[in-house]
């Protein structure tokens, strides 16, 4: 599984199409605890429902945000009183985050189906660390690089729009300041609105990759009954797999997640703090996971998050664990994520293998 030629066989068998409840996915899942169970790991399966309700609350959130600007243009710009004007406009906006949370949370009915979903954990004793990545995949109209930019020009959008807010109660505000600014937010509600949750990607690299190298770092480790592997399930429908695995007790409080690592670019190391004691020990896992990297010439770099993109680390820090996710890529990588265009012929497995190695150096002296 260390070699090249096992990594490789891996890689091959992961990326095809494998959304949350399809065979394919089940097939994948019986795949690795064979080989995991091979690597002399006891495997344990949790299934459990899952609805893509928070990616319905993204598209109920932009469509609200489109429809909003809709209303608010000819507020700003018309000689309406100020207080109506006001008050129709920020209730509006109040109106689209409530249903748009109320939706994420299961709060109000979102009218989509649930689906069976499991989560794969591998042990050989008690871990302290976990070796975490995502094995499902999905495609959507834009690409992760699409949705990065639709998300921060929505953001914009509504900064201007609240800012036109404010100088509208002087007086009407003129129309060819707000009308570029509605548009903005309508353009960019409409790309977030459009079909989020296809099975047209092989998700190579997010995030067949992924699985690769911590299957790489738990071959590594496999001497040690300290460290466990965790293949989450419906990271692509909002986390739910992680979300669901801090739910329970787990032992262990740090994490090392993999999650889209590319054959090319610079490796990010992005930290996720957990809540009270744990926020304080992300750094015991990023420094020596960065200096086992820059030791083995792999020049990193420790950022957060790009806006509008989330990986587990992000939930499995809510649920009050601290760790980072091990990532690489440029911005064409970002230009094919969650797209057809995710294909095995345009990556291959030394990203994933450098990861998962550098990882495992790191997880060895942090432990001991």
């Amino acid at each position: 599984m260390v070699d090249v030629d096992g990594a490789g066989d891996l890689l091959r068998r992961l990326a095809i199409p494998r959304r949350t409840g399809s065979a394919a996915r089940s097939e994948t899942i019986d795949m690795l605890a064979a080989e995991l169970e091979r690597l002399g790991y006891e495997t344990k399966r949790e299934t459990f429902d899952v609805s893509p309700r928070r990616l319905f609350a993204v598209t109920v959130v932009a469509a609200g945000l489109g429809w909003t600007a809709l209303i608010v243009f000819p507020l700003l710009v018309l000689p309406v009183p100020r207080w109506i004007a006001l008050a129709i406009s920020v209730a509006a906006l109040a109106l689209v985050g409530v249903v748009g949370y109320g939706v994420a949370e299961g709060l109000l009915p979102s009218g989509q189906p649930t689906v069976s979903a499991t989560n794969l954990s591998a042990t050989k004793g008690t871990p302290h660390v976990w070796l975490v990545a995502h094995g499902d995949s999905k495609s959507q109209f834009l690409s992760l690089r699409g949705r990065v930019i639709a998300v921060v020009l929505a953001g914009l959008g509504v900064v201007g729009l609240s800012v036109c807010l404010v100088f509208r109660l002087a007086g009407p505000v003129d129309w060819w300041i707000a009308l570029p600014v509605t548009l903005i937010v309508i353009g960019a509600g409409a790309a977030l609105v459009r079909d989020p949750l296809g099975d047209d990607s092989n998700g190579a690299v997010d995030n067949a990759t992924g699985v690769v190298a911590a299957m790489v770092a738990g071959a590594m480790l496999g001497d040690r009954p300290d460290v466990g592997v965790l293949i989450t399930d419906a990271e692509e429908l909002g986390m739910e797999g992680a979300r669901a695995w801090v739910r329970l007790p787990r032992p262990g409080e740090w994490f090392v997640n993999f999650d889209g690592l590319d054959a090319r670019g610079r490796f990010r190391i992005m930290e996720h703090r957990g809540r009270g004691r744990a926020r304080n020990h992300v750094t015991a896992v990023a420094e020596p996971v960065e200096q086992a990297m820059l030791a083995a010439d792999l020049t990193p770099v420790r950022r957060p998050l790009p806006p509008g993109v989330l990986v587990d680390g992000v939930a499995l820090a809510a649920g009050g664990m601290s760790g980072v996710t091990l990532s690489r890529g440029d911005w064409d990588t970002l230009g094919v994520l969650h797209t057809r265009d995710d294909v095995l012929q345009r990556t291959d497995v030394s990203g994933a293998m450098a990861a998962g190695a550098a990882a495992a150096r790191a997880i060895a002296l942090l432990l001991g």
